[in-house]
C-alpha cells in the first residue's frame, strides 16, 4: 500500500507540472493577446487621427484577426476546461480511491490492533494461568518437602526409640547372661554337692556294713541294744518328722520357683545338718555298739529287731538320695526355665534387630522417596524456568510486532496526513487556476465584446 502511494505521489506532481506549464502557456497567450490588442487600438487611434482611408480595411482586417484568434483561444479554453474538468475527476477518483484505501489501511490498522490486543489478553491470561500452574507446583512441592522432612524426622525418633529400646534389651541381655552365669555356677555347686553327698552316702553304706559286721558281738547286750533301739526309734520318729519338714520346706520351694535357688541353698543346708545329725547319730551307734559287743550273746532276740532298724536306717538313706536327687532335679530345671526365658529373650531381642533393619530398610526408602521427589521437584522448576522464558520470550515477540504495529500504523496515518494535505493543496491550486482562468476568461469576453461592437462572442 506504501508503494502503491509512494508511485502515485510523483505521478500527482508531475500532473500538477503539467497544468502549471498549461496555466503559463495560458497565460502567455492572454499576455500576447493583450498586447496585440494594445497595438491594434494604438494603430487604430493613430489611422484615425491622420484621416487615411485605408484605415478602415486595416481596421477590418484586424477584428477579423482578433475574431479568429479569439475563437482559436475560446477552443483552447474550452480544451482546458474539458481537461480541467477531467482531470478534476480523475483526481476526485483518485481521491476517493486513496480515501477507501486509507479507510481499508485504517480498518485493516483497527483490526490488527484489535488482534494484538486479544493477544496481549490471552497472553496475560495464559502468564496468570502459568503462574497459578508454577504457584500451584511449588505449593505441591513445598508439601511434598514438608512430608518428606514429617517422615525423615519420624523415621529418626523410631531409630532413636529402637537404638534406646536395643540398649535397654542389650542390658536386659547382659544381665540374663549373667544370672544364666551365675545359675550355672549353682548348678555346677549343687553337682558337686550332689556328688559329694553321694560319696557320703557311701561312706555311710559302708558304715552300715561294718555295722552288720558288729551285729554279732551286740547280741550280747540285748537289753541296752532294745534300750538303744527304743531310743534309736524314737530318734528316728525325730529324723522322720525332719525329713517330712523338709520335704514340706521342698514341696515349698517348688511352689516358689522363683525363690528355687535360695531355697535349695536352705534345703541343701538343712540336708547338710541333717547329714551331720545322722552322721554325729551314727558315731552314737557305733560307740554304743562297741559297748554292747559283749552283751551281743544275750541281744539275738533284739538283733533282728537291729537288724530291722538298719534296714530302716538304708530306706532312710534310700530316701533321703532320693530327696537330694530330687532336689537336683528340680535346681536342673530352674536351671533350664532360666535358660529357656534367656533363649525367649534373646529371640526376642533378634526379632526387635529385625523390626530394627525394616524400620531402617523403610527410612532408607523414605530417603530414597525424598530425594526422587527433590529430582522430581527441581525437574518441574526447571521446566516452569523454562516455560517462564517461553513465554517470556513470545511476551517479547508480540510486544516487538505490537510496536511494529503501531509503528505501520503511525506511518499511515502520517501518509494518510500527507496525502490529505497534498489533496488539499491540489484542491486549492486547482481552485485558483480555475478562478484564474474564470477572471481570464471573463477579461476575454469582455474584450471581445468590445472589439465586436458590443455583441457577445459564442
Amino acid at each position: 500500500m506504501r508503494n502503491n502511494e509512494e508511485q502515485k505521489m510523483p505521478q500527482d506532481n508531475k500532473d500538477n507540472s503539467d497544468k502549471r506549464e498549461k496555466i503559463l502557456a495560458a497565460k502567455k497567450k492572454l499576455k500576447k493577446f493583450q498586447m496585440a490588442r494594445a497595438e491594434g487600438a494604438a494603430a487604430e487611434g493613430g489611422t484615425e487621427h491622420r484621416g487615411s482611408p485605408s484605415g478602415t480595411n486595416g481596421t477590418g482586417d484586424t477584428a477579423t484577426d482578433k475574431e479568429e484568434e479569439a475563437d482559436v483561444l475560446s477552443r483552447e479554453l474550452k480544451q482546458l476546461k474539458e481537461q480541467i474538468n477531467t482531470q478534476r475527476e480523475q483526481m476526485l477518483e483518485e481521491n476517493r480511491k486513496v480515501r477507501g484505501e486509507l479507510q481499508e489501511a485504517g480498518r485493516q490498522a483497527r483490526e490488527q490492533q484489535a488482534m494484538v490486543v486479544e493477544r496481549n489478553a490471552a497472553l496475560e491470561a495464559a502468564q496468570a494461568q502459568l503462574k497459578q500452574t508454577q504457584e500451584t507446583h511449588l505449593e505441591a512441592i513445598a508439601t511434598l518437602r514438608k512430608e518428606g522432612e514429617e517422615a525423615v524426622a519420624t523415621h529418626q525418633t523410631e531409630a532413636a526409640a529402637l537404638g534406646t529400646e536395643l540398649s535397654t534389651l542389650k542390658a536386659a541381655n547382659g544381665d540374663l547372661r549373667t544370672r544364666n552365669s551365675e545359675l550355672d555356677a549353682q548348678v555346677a555347686t549343687e553337682t558337686e554337692a550332689r556328688k559329694q553327698a553321694e560319696l557320703r552316702i557311701g561312706e555311710l553304706e559302708a558304715e552300715v556294713s561294718r555295722i552288720a559286721k558288729l551285729r554279732d558281738n551286740v547280741q550280747t547286750n540285748c537289753n541296752e541294744l532294745q534300750a538303744a533301739q527304743k531310743k534309736s526309734g524314737q530318734e528316728i520318729k525325730a529324723l522322720t518328722e525332719e525329713r517330712d519338714k523338709a520335704q514340706k520346706r521342698a514341696e515349698k520351694a517348688e511352689r516358689h520357683g522363683s525363690d528355687l535357688a535360695a531355697q535349695g541353698d536352705a534345703a541343701r543346708a538343712t540336708f547338710d545338718v541333717e547329714r551331720d545329725t545322722l552322721e554325729a547319730r551314727i558315731a552314737k551307734l557305733e560307740v554304743e555298739a562297741a559297748k554292747n559287743v559283749a552283751q551281743a550273746d544275750e541281744t539275738n532276740a533284739a538283733l533282728v529287731a537291729e537288724k530291722r532298724a538298719g534296714e530302716a536306717l538304708e530306706a532312710e538313706k534310700q530316701k533321703l538320695s532320693a530327696e537330694i536327687a530330687q532336689l537336683a532335679s528340680d535346681s536342673e530345671a530352674a536351671a533350664a526355665e532360666y535358660r529357656a526365658a534367656a533363649e525367649g529373650q534373646r529371640r526376642e531381642l533378634e526379632a526387635e534387630r529385625g523390626e530394627r533393619a525394616v524400620v531402617e530398610e523403610a527410612h532408607k526408602q523414605a530417603q530414597a522417596s525424598i530425594a526422587a521427589l527433590e529430582e522430581k521437584s527441581a525437574k518441574l522448576s526447571e521446566e516452569l524456568q523454562i516455560q517462564a522464558e517461553a513465554a517470556e520470550q513470545t511476551l517479547t515477540e508480540l510486544a516487538q510486532e505490537h510496536r511494529s504495529l503501531e509503528q505501520a500504523h503511525h506511518q499511515l496515518d502520517t501518509a494518510h496526513q500527507r496525502l490529505g494535505d497534498q489533496h488539499r493543496r491540489a484542491i486549492a491550486s486547482t481552485q485558483a487556476w480555475l478562478s484564474e482562468l474564470q477572471a481570464a476568461s471573463t477579461r476575454h469576453s469582455d474584450e471581445l465584446r468590445e472589439l465586436g461592437g458590443g455583441e457577445p462572442v459564442a
